[in-house]
């Protein structure tokens, strides 16, 4: 069953801090799971599906969880969601350019940050942490 996708933002400054508490949320969840580097070697294959090793020294390579994660094709996040339990996970590659079209019809500030941050906007709405 596909989430519900909300497009209800009362404002950008909302809609960020949106973004940023799912990304926190997601951090706190990973970081729970990878807590040293013998679990990057055991975790990362268990947790995506493609390119493993290339994401594990890619992680390794940055100081802060947000690159990282914000760097990661549509497919590989949705690998890391639905392996922290992210409710929503599934609707990640699926929530294209349709849903940034009306997202931005509503609210075009949010969208001026960037389809990025319209998704994440988008992802955040659908997840329960």
């Amino acid at each position: 069953m596909t989430a519900t996708i909300a497009f209800d933002a009362p404002n950008t400054n909302t809609a960020l801090s949106t973004v940023n508490k799912f990304i926190q949320n997601v951090q706190t969840k990973f970081l729970g799971v990878i807590v040293n580097k013998d679990k990057i070697q055991e975790m990362f294959p268990l947790i995506f599906k493609k390119n493993a090793k290339h994401l594990m020294d890619k992680y390794v390579g940055y100081r802060d969880f947000a690159p990282f994660f914000l760097n990661l094709d549509n497919d590989c996040k949705a690998d890391l969601l639905a392996y922290l339990g992210i409710e929503g996970a599934k609707d990640y590659p699926i929530i294209e350019e349709t849903h940034i079209q009306k997202l931005e019809a509503k609210h075009p500030a949010i969208t001026a940050y960037g389809k990025k941050v319209a998704m994440y906007y988008l992802l955040a709405t659908v997840s329960k942490f």
